[in-house]
């Protein structure tokens, strides 16, 4: 299935005059259609907006330091892909490079609450063990033998797989959202820049192999895959086959509507996960948080934290300042 890309025409101008990856053009895109909104610009959206005062003032005034600062540097490629006056873009960059370094600042002032309390090592295991709890429900539920499936039941069973792979590897960012079952003929298909942006389960005779290509730190990482154990291949073959009567395109994590979830509905359905099972709204990067946590209280050689950061999808500069917390005794 082929989603409709959403605010193609900055998406592309983005993307061919500043040679950017794909990913980040569509994240500055977006950050300029929300200013275009919330400023109330009438007509079609496009980069001409930007080329005010008023503009210019809006992102400014952002309170929040993170915000302004992606903000800005969204409305700076905007200018520079518009062929806007140098004037233009110094005042989007001065308010980004102000911000950035309010943000260093921020991030280097101290410990903070990241969204969870408690011995995060102990947090850690129970979320790797969660998978169980889930368990329970689809044995009580029969849902691997049942002929038909209501959405709420594909629903535990996305949970049950999601719930797996946090045992199983380490905590990515939400590139999950974008997993989908496909066999090597399937994959064939696509041509091979399209398979670089492509994040999916390899499914084949022999090993299963779990593939990302499209994430955040791609460039650093290229590449990653990971094998699927035995036991959870066998678990992912049912789960596969009840979903393919839903969703023929393969999709993992998908609405009720068969499409696939967005970063942001990906982060919601997450936090509602935990919310039912833990009592906790804990989000995707809480749970990075608590592993992180955990991994660096007890002082881990360099080789696992090198592992583990590269599991991630991360890096150690990243990790110690966005996601380490104090621990209670």
């Amino acid at each position: 299935m082929v989603l409709a890309t959403k605010n193609k025409v900055l998406i592309d101008a983005l993307e061919d005059k500043l040679k950017l990856k794909r990913q980040s053009a569509r994240a500055y895109a977006s950050q300029i259609r929300k200013l275009h909104t919330v400023m109330k610009i009438p007509g079609s959206l496009s980069f001409a907006f930007l080329d005010t005062d008023k503009a210019v003032k809006q992102v400014s005034d952002i309170i929040n330091v993170g915000q302004r600062k992606n903000m800005a540097s969204a409305s700076l490629a905007g200018t520079r892909a518009a062929d806007m006056s140098q004037k233009r873009q110094n005042e989007y960059r001065a308010v980004m490079m102000e911000a950035d370094k309010g943000y260093k600042q921020w991030i280097s002032s101290g410990t903070r609450n990241k969204g969870f309390s408690g011995d995060a090592e102990k947090l850690w295991t129970l979320i790797k063990l969660l998978h169980r709890k889930v368990g329970r429900v689809i044995s009580a539920k029969n849902l691997f033998r049942r002929a038909s499936h209501t959405f709420s039941d594909l629903v535990i069973l996305q949970q049950f797989v999601y719930l797996k792979m946090l045992h199983f590897y380490e905590p990515r960012r939400l590139e999950y959202s974008s997993l989908r079952f496909l066999t090597p003929v399937q994959l064939a298909v696509f041509s091979a820049p399209e398979q670089k942006k492509m994040n999916y389960i390899l499914t084949t005779r022999g090993k299963w192999k779990i593939v990302y290509n499209s994430y955040k730190t791609s460039r650093s990482y290229g590449t990653q895959s990971y094998d699927i154990p035995p036991g959870f291949k066998t678990t992912l073959k049912k789960i596969q086959a009840i979903f393919a009567k839903r969703v023929p395109s393969g999709w993992l994590f998908f609405a009720k509507n068969g499409k696939p979830l967005g970063h942001s509905a990906f982060s919601k359905w997450v936090k509602d996960l935990f919310k039912t099972y833990v009592g906790k709204p804990w989000t995707q990067n809480v749970v990075r948080s608590i592993r992180v946590s955990a991994l660096f209280r007890d002082a881990p050689p360099a080789k696992v934290l090198l592992a583990a950061q590269a599991g991630m999808g991360s890096n150690m500069a990243t990790l110690n300042l966005n996601y380490r917390v104090p621990q209670l005794p």
